[in-house]
């Protein structure tokens, strides 16, 4: 929405329980399955060996500017599904991306 100084946009206060009445039909998205998605194509470095469910929904929190507030807690289900197992992330195999690419 325009702001009072008609110079910029902010979002009322209680915009997430709006989308989450007024476009998700009460029902929170499973935050996996929206992360998962929207980063497919990033790529990540883990110092520790492979990435994690958390390393996942931390990267879309912070992708998406979910790091303050409450807005992230209304709108999605943070509940980690019990399939896949612990390999959320693969390995790239450089010579995949070059024949790719051919």
């Amino acid at each position: 929405m325009l702001n009072d100084a008609r110079n910029g946009f902010d979002l009322p206060g209680d915009h997430a329980n709006k989308a989450l009445s007024g476009f998700l039909n009460g029902e929170s998205l499973p935050a996996w399955a929206i992360a998962a998605f929207y980063l497919r194509n990033y790529g990540f470095r883990f110092p520790n060996g492979n990435g994690t469910y958390d390393d996942l929904i931390e990267a879309f929190r912070i992708e998406f500017g979910f790091t303050q507030g409450n807005d992230f807690i209304i709108l999605f289900d943070n509940t980690q599904p019990s399939s896949p197992s612990d390999d959320w992330f693969e390995t790239l195999d450089q010579s995949e991306e070059i024949d790719d690419a051919k």
